[in-house]
């Protein structure tokens, strides 16, 4: 008998959600993704947008592991707005998070490779050269946001001659 009311009170319950159209559940999407790699110190625009909130609370936006982040300008948005994520000054593998502000737990995520500025030699010097000779060197930077280019130096600096010009663009 108690097991028969038990059932039908689930039943009802049940039905009564069916009946006003069940519950919405809420989710969160990031609908402007971070590209999957950026630069040291690169920045991107990123949008999250929170549906069936009644509340209307936005989005939360944080990322891991913590010591290498990065910052979001602003770290709160309304639902669809952009924040500025601003990439950490150290290469590393960053999980950028967006979470509802109303109901935390409901998260969206997008992991993002954060890239170490590298130089090459395009055209590196001879293996070895005679005194007061001079040779033709070129570098290529990449993943510098800033393009700052290439400062040249070589050791021991009281063995080593000038560099004409000391700065050169990548």
């Amino acid at each position: 008998m108690k097991r028969t009311a038990l059932l039908c009170g689930a039943a009802l319950a049940v039905s009564m959600i069916c009946a006003c159209g069940g519950t919405k559940l809420l989710t969160i999407a990031i609908t402007t993704a971070p590209p999957s790699s950026l630069p040291v110190d690169g920045t991107s625009k990123i949008a999250a947008t929170v549906t069936n909130d009644p509340s209307n609370e936005g989005v939360d936006w944080s990322c891991t592991p913590a010591n290498l982040c990065g910052t979001f300008t602003p770290t709160h948005t309304a639902s669809g707005a952009t924040t500025t994520y601003t990439a950490p000054a150290a290469a590393s593998t960053v999980t950028i998070t967006a979470a509802s502000t109303s109901r935390s737990t409901v998260t969206a995520t997008a992991t993002v490779t954060i890239m170490p500025i590298a130089v090459s030699l395009g055209t590196p010097p001879p293996p070895s050269m005679e005194i007061n000779q001079s040779a033709t060197i070129a570098a290529t930077v990449s993943n510098d946001i800033s393009n700052s280019g290439v400062d040249w130096s070589c050791t021991p600096a009281n063995l080593c001659g000038p560099f004409t010009p000391t700065h050169t663009a990548s």
